[in-house]
């Protein structure tokens, strides 16, 4: 369950810097992830980032992402390009939060709402409740968990 994930160690959509007067991470500083991730290896920046590989087979993906964060250009480009790898996967974009907004907790109704939603992702995920459907949370720009087939509500 990726919340506000960097997906791309490189520089990535608009947001990355645009975003910077908004959020506490900046830009820049997510480029120098990438050689602390490295730590002297030979891995290349596609190697390290999850933007870059195979999303076949995989369990139900639900993520979160602020709309004001720096890397909310980089989550939505990874969300809808899972679909097409089968994924099944929802994002949910907070549109005024920034990155990692989630520790407001319950001081920000925001917050509190987010974290409502991982509850119940993880419920349907662990017991089986409400594995049909899953309401909207905030603003659902990838969609892709009410139209599992049996096959893949039954893997969960």
């Amino acid at each position: 369950m990726p919340l506000n994930p960097q997906i791309d160690i490189r520089r990535h959509g608009e947001s990355q810097f645009g975003n910077d007067k908004y959020d506490l991470v900046t830009g820049y500083r997510t480029l120098r992830y990438a050689p602390q991730l490295k730590a002297g290896t030979s891995f290349r920046d596609a190697e390290l980032s999850p933007a870059h590989h195979a999303y076949q087979n995989v369990a139900p993906l639900y993520i979160q992402a602020g709309g004001k964060e720096i890397l909310v250009d980089m989550i939505r480009d990874f969300a809808h390009s899972l679909p097409a790898q089968g994924a099944p996967v929802r994002l949910d974009v907070w549109e005024h939060m920034t990155h990692e907004f989630h520790a407001y907790g319950n001081s920000l109704s925001q917050s509190e709402h987010a974290i409502e939603c991982i509850r119940t992702a993880i419920a349907r995920a662990m017991d089986g409740s409400d594995k049909r459907s899953f309401s909207p949370c905030a603003q659902p720009e990838v969609d892709c968990f009410n139209r599992l087939t049996n096959a893949q509500l039954n893997a969960v």
